[in-house]
């Protein structure tokens, strides 16, 4: 691709951008998981501009105590940290339809 068709491109794709509706989480209450304080900190502000309640956790184990007292709707994990975050994910699968919540709640990522 030249340089002109590089740049017609790039004007295609920024006239075809869907706006992000401010609070599409409203009520929505997220565990956001992650070792990289950065990363969890972007996560962290961008889920609350969308209007989620974000509890964050540095590690899997600190995210096994949060769980013992907060059921989040869903759970952001990254799954590359030391302590073994697709442990942590099939460990805390515990919703109980009974209770409201989906049985599977949970997303990974991987930066």
């Amino acid at each position: 691709m030249d340089k002109a068709e590089n740049l017609a491109a790039v004007g295609r794709q920024s006239t075809y951008t869907r706006s992000v509706a401010h609070r599409d989480l409203d009520g929505v209450h997220v565990l956001v998981v992650e070792d990289t304080d950065d990363s969890r900190e972007v996560l962290r502000v961008v889920l609350e501009y969308c209007g989620a309640l974000v509890t964050t956790a540095a590690s899997a184990e600190e995210a096994k105590r949060v769980l013992e007292n907060v059921r989040p709707h869903v759970v952001v994990s990254d799954i590359a940290m030391p302590d073994d975050g697709v442990k942590l994910i099939r460990e805390s699968d515990g919703g109980r339809a009974d209770e409201g919540h989906p049985r599977s709640r949970h997303c990974a990522h991987r930066l």
